[in-house]
């Protein structure tokens, strides 16, 4: 038997190999962490922007501590770096979007922590 390309043979739950726009179903890293509602939408994106947070901080930390603890600290890194790799993944539009202005908020945050503890 012949096999014949369909297109919901790469569907694989509610994750999609390109772009859209609803968050309504995404999950974000975990089966039961879900956006379908309100609530959920407000609690998942600000679980992002903390991870995107840690993410920029542990960036700039790891380099200014002694080399046992920078070794943690880029071991961290490499795991919140990770987990924001996976969400950027999901290909939904508005949760990219989110992710990159939550990682310039961390950044900016991190750059300003760090300008402020050098002077």
């Amino acid at each position: 038997e012949d096999q014949v390309w369909r297109p919901s043979v790469l569907m694989m739950g509610w994750w999609r190999p390109y772009f859209f726009l609803s968050t309504e179903g995404v999950q974000l890293l975990l089966p039961d962490v879900v956006l379908s509602g309100p609530a959920s939408h407000i609690v998942g994106f600000a679980l992002v922007l903390l991870l995107c947070i840690a993410d920029r901080f542990l960036t700039h930390r790891f380099g200014f501590s002694e080399p046992g603890a920078s070794a943690v600290l880029y071991a961290a890194q490499r795991c919140t770096g990770g987990l924001v790799m996976l969400l950027l993944m999901s290909f939904n539009a508005p949760l990219f979007i989110w992710v990159i202005c939550a990682l310039g908020f961390g950044e900016w945050l991190a750059i300003r922590g760090s300008v402020s503890t050098t002077f």
